[in-house]
């Protein structure tokens, strides 16, 4: 599992796509799926945050496909 951080002009597409709960303090834990999807070859991608599970559309598919990810102890999502 990859702890993710998110910035605040994602929070912001986030939150129109429906994932209102997500804050820009909340850690985001994310399968390795991930990093396929950012490379344009996955569709669907699961988040794990305090045990709870977020099955993202095909919208945020399309949103971190677009995005860029930068690692440094965590992704932080910037799109």
């Amino acid at each position: 599992m990859v702890r993710m951080q998110v910035t605040e002009r994602a929070l912001e597409k986030l939150r129109r796509m429906g994932f209102g709960q997500i804050t820009l303090t909340t850690t985001l834990y994310c399968c390795d799926v991930l990093v396929d999807i950012a490379k344009g070859r996955g569709e669907v991608l699961v988040f794990s945050r305090d045990g709870v599970e977020i099955y993202a559309d095909e919208g945020m598919a399309d949103l971190l496909a677009n995005a860029t990810l930068d690692y440094d102890g965590g992704f932080v999502l910037r799109v």
